[in-house]
């Protein structure tokens, strides 16, 4: 009886890890797909990146930024720490994953990221662009910035 517990137990933590990362997927149209590259580690970098969750780790964010600030990571931590508003929470959906290469494989990610503030009480919804480059086995993240033309997932402030 042990033993198949705790094989259950094992079973069930390597599927929830190798599943987790592929659910930001779920609904995304994957085009030009790579080979020889992790998208369940895109998805779980993803998470540090747009700062998923209503206490971030900032150090995380930090380590998955492409291009590394001038002030350094203490100063980066610090200020997002202040910027941070108490009660926020982000959330994201990938829609469209556009794989190419430049310098190294990356993804040009579209995203529905969802804003809640829990004071005073709002949530927006957006449509994001963040480029994601395959470096040196794992992933990292330069931020294109909000589409023009794409009103996907608009939702003003409610």
């Amino acid at each position: 009886m042990k033993r198949t517990c705790f094989t259950l137990l094992i079973f069930t933590t390597i599927f929830s890890a190798v599943t987790y990362g592929q659910d930001c997927l779920a609904n995304a149209k994957i085009e030009s797909p790579l080979s020889n590259v992790s998208l369940s580690r895109l998805c779980q970098r993803l998470d540090f990146y747009y700062e998923v969750g209503a206490d971030p780790d900032f150090g995380k964010t930090y380590d998955v930024l492409l291009e590394k600030p001038a002030e350094g990571r203490e100063k980066y931590i610090e200020q997002r720490k202040k910027e941070r508003d108490v009660g926020r929470s982000v959330d994201f959906a990938p829609f469209s994953l556009t794989g190419g290469y430049d310098e190294s494989p990356q993804y040009w990610v579209m995203s529905c990221i969802t804003v809640s503030e829990r004071h005073p009480g709002r949530s927006y919804t957006y449509t994001d662009i963040v480029i994601a480059h395959w470096v040196n086995g794992d992933w990292y993240f330069s931020n294109f910035g909000e589409p023009a033309e794409n009103e996907r997932c608009h939702r003003p402030i409610s």
